[in-house]
């Protein structure tokens, strides 16, 4: 571990934990850390600097052409989604854009029966994919780069991972869409989001469902994690709303 890494994680403390239903989650505090400035990508599209589009007018699941026309260096993370084009994609890996840059961006399609244009251009999806989906998804890829040395996810296991979501959840679209699942569930989403409101100098978080440790976040900039926390909260409470269905 690089003395930098061990700044920024020693550098950490755990604020108060809060608990609803089955979820808690700690917010980690830390002063601003070192490192690279950038913008989220939900800024550089309300900006207009930043155009995501299939690689060509054919399109290829496993690749996006993203333009980062701006001053600014863009952050995108791992699972979060884009909408639009042929169909939805989420990151397989976070990618942090340089300014005025042109990049083939590794992606994984979250909505598997569509495949025609709505647009030529990509937007915000809103959301950030489920945490399990993410685990799933990012085992594949760890595996992708020790052998291939690339970011290719195993497509049908994130497939199989939005139909279990799909069914656990009683909630189906035509052309499975992750994002109509999450959409079906805002009302619970939103209880989530005001039982777990970001604080004062928050980075990042960790979270527990059930009483088991589930994941962890952490993002750099204090006006980053700002636009992420609503996308962290219902990444991890989509889980913890597929937990307690279960348990019924």
């Amino acid at each position: 571990m690089n003395q930098s890494m061990q700044k920024c994680l020693g550098s950490l403390k755990p604020g108060e934990g809060k608990t609803f239903k089955n979820m808690t989650v700690f917010p980690l505090i830390a002063q601003e850390m070192q490192g690279p400035g950038y913008i989220t990508l939900g800024e550089a599209f309300s900006l207009g600097t930043m155009s995501i589009r299939e690689v060509n007018e054919s399109g290829h699941v496993p690749e996006l052409w993203a333009v980062n026309k701006g001053d600014n260096a863009v952050l995108i993370l791992d699972g979060e989604e884009l909408r639009g084009a042929k169909q939805n994609r989420i990151l397989n890996a976070s990618v942090l854009l340089k300014e005025h840059s042109e990049t083939i961006i590794p992606v994984s399609c979250t909505e598997q029966g569509r495949w025609h244009s709505v647009g030529p251009e990509f937007a915000d999806s809103g959301y950030v994919a489920s945490s399990g989906i993410r685990a799933k998804k990012m085992q594949s890829v760890a595996s992708s780069l020790q052998s291939q040395n690339s970011y290719q996810s195993d497509q049908g296991e994130v497939w199989n991972q939005i139909h279990h979501l799909e069914e656990t959840m009683g909630r189906q679209s035509s052309t499975h869409a992750m994002r109509d699942t999450f959409e079906s569930q805002k009302k619970d989403l939103d209880e989530l989001l005001k039982s777990f409101p970001q604080i004062l100098d928050q980075r990042g978080l960790a979270v527990f469902i059930n009483g088991v440790f589930t994941g962890l976040e952490l993002v750099s900039l204090h006006s980053a994690y700002q636009k992420y926390h609503e996308k962290f909260i219902q990444s991890y409470g989509m889980n913890a709303l597929m937990a307690r269905k279960k348990q019924f």
